[in-house]
């Protein structure tokens, strides 16, 4: 999924004579997608401000839908992240433009858990809500990482929520600072893994969550000043960690 222009685009690796397969789905900002493996696919994105819910039946065409609208005019919805639970209902995590400077301002958490769209503050302290990534475990619990400007010094939050109707409950991931470029990933028996990208440091590192702890810090790689943005990671069937970026 990707802009090009002002068009959203979505391919997919389809073999044969025409390796990609294409479709064009709307005008965006920011983009996040998620696929069951049934072959359906779930987008969203900003328009007009707001969030925009796409989604597509294997082989079939794009249905569109607003799914959120901030209450501030000029605030954009922006930097989406997007994970689908047992029971295949939609997860995203998105912030509020700040500013001109593609910050955030406030963290949300839309969902059609309930049979319809509903959006939850997560948080608006301290500049929260920077290029979330959200995941659902077995139990049904959200957890959320985002990157959260406090005094202009970034550091990732976890933010957590046990059932739709609990609280949110937040933490800092091992008290790191100075941090960016979050991704989140379940692991075995309901760990956590994240990779992130430390400013100070210059490096791309990773942590696990477990039992109510953190991990060491474990160096993935150490470069120039713009190594490890933009980071991706996914676990493999035998439960190996992949990770690419910048």
């Amino acid at each position: 999924l990707y802009r090009q222009g002002s068009t959203l685009r979505y391919r997919r690796f389809g073999g044969g004579s025409t390796p990609l397969v294409e479709d064009t789905v709307t005008s965006t900002i920011d983009t996040a997608l998620a696929v069951t493996s049934s072959g359906v696919v779930y987008a969203v994105h900003g328009h007009n401000d707001g969030l925009r819910f796409a989604h597509r039946a294997a082989n079939g065409t794009w249905g569109h839908t607003t799914v959120f609208t901030p209450a501030t005019s000029g605030k954009r919805t922006i930097m989406f992240g997007i994970a689908l639970d047992a029971g295949g209902k939609v997860h995203v995590a998105h912030g509020r433009e700040a500013g001109t400077d593609q910050k955030s301002d406030r963290l949300w958490h839309t969902s059609n858990e309930s049979g319809s769209w509903v959006t939850t503050l997560v948080t608006d302290s301290q500049g929260p809500g920077h290029l979330p990534s959200v995941v659902v475990d077995g139990s049904g619990a959200v957890h959320i990482l985002h990157s959260r400007f406090d005094s202009s010094s970034p550091q990732l939050r976890l933010e957590s929520r046990a059932s739709p109707t609990s609280s949110w409950t937040s933490q800092s991931v091992a008290g790191e600072t100075q941090t960016s470029y979050p991704t989140l990933l379940l692991g075995t028996a309901g760990s956590l893994h994240v990779v992130y990208r430390t400013w100070a440091l210059k490096r791309l590192r990773h942590r696990r969550y477990a039992s109510g702890s953190w991990s060491s810090a474990l160096t993935i790689d150490s470069g120039n000043n713009e190594m490890g943005r933009w980071a991706c990671a996914a676990r493999g069937p035998n439960g190996r960690l992949h990770a690419i970026y910048e």
